[in-house]
């Protein structure tokens, strides 16, 4: 049974859906931006199977950004301050006096800003193959050529980014993709893509003081560099490699994710049942390495 959706106003009017599933410590889900809709829990499987194993030992809070999915369409900023106050009404919305942040991709920068804007609130940080200044990651002409296919063929555009996620997982990339393609107008992700490059936290890194887990999968066109020196600009920053395949936490080997979220956030609570094959994982805490900090 999907969660019920419920809708929470940001501050400059804008409605935003999100929803609520498990019991326990609450554990924000932030999204890509326009690029996992809530849609997706009844339509894909695997984001449903990833969410439920989460919801046994979290409260799972997901939402839709603004200009996607169910909230608000009609936006037209997609800098950090909006991106923020969409969070921000969500969280206020629940009532939440402390919570944990799972971020990927593009809503590590929001993720950053949201920890070093209210430390008493967000208790631990996780990213997922992410990153602290957009422009460090990716080569911006390069990215400005595949965002060309926009204008020609929306479809074909998300099946190239899904292939390079979900490529090895065995999921189908077209269906997988389809709540995505659905969840959002043309226009608005042309400007959301504009305005992704303007996003940078790097300055606050090393103001975070909770807990921080940056996992990166092997293998990834992603750099490793980039989430290493992630985890090195914060002060309680841990970096895990995950082996195995799938660009998206909830696709392709998803236990060794599961294991490396609750082992990281309910280190007192953890089944080795649940995870019976020893954990691969190799685990890196930059208080210990020389160098690595700067």
């Amino acid at each position: 049974m999907a969660p019920r959706i419920q809708y929470a106003t940001t501050s400059d009017g804008l409605k935003i859906a999100f929803s609520s599933i498990g019991r326990g410590p609450v554990l924000l889900y932030l999204p890509q931006p326009l690029m996992t809709p809530l849609q997706a829990y009844e339509q894909v499987p695997a984001i449903r199977s990833f969410t439920d194993r989460l919801a046994e030992s979290f409260q799972v809070v997901r939402f839709d950004h603004r200009g996607s999915g169910l909230s608000t369409r009609s936006a037209d900023s997609f800098v950090m301050e909006p991106l923020l106050r969409d969070v921000e009404a969500v969280i206020d919305k629940l009532g939440a006096q402390e919570l944990s942040v799972f971020a990927e991709f593009d809503s590590g920068p929001v993720a950053i800003s949201l920890a070093a804007n209210r430390p008493a609130l967000v208790k631990n940080l996780i990213f997922w193959c992410s990153w602290s200044r957009s422009l460090d990651v990716f080569d911006k002409d390069t990215w400005t050529a595949l965002n060309s296919l926009l204008d020609t063929n929306m479809q074909l555009y998300f099946e190239t980014i899904g292939q390079g996620s979900l490529g090895g997982t065995g999921l189908d990339v077209r269906e997988t993709m389809k709540p995505v393609v659905e969840g959002v107008e043309r226009e608005t992700l042309k400007k959301a893509i504009e305005d992704f490059w303007l996003l940078d936290a790097s300055d606050l890194l090393g103001s975070l003081r909770c807990p921080t887990l940056v996992l990166h999968r092997e293998g990834l066109l992603m750099p490793l560099e980039q989430t290493v020196d992630l985890a090195s600009r914060i002060p309680e920053g841990r970096f895990v490699v995950l082996p195995g395949v799938g660009g998206v936490p909830w696709a392709g080997d998803v236990e060794e994710v599961l294991r490396a979220v609750e082992d990281f956030l309910l280190p007192d609570r953890v089944n080795p049942e649940r995870f019976p094959q020893a954990s691969t994982l190799r685990t890196v805490l930059f208080t210990d390495l020389v160098g690595h900090a700067g």
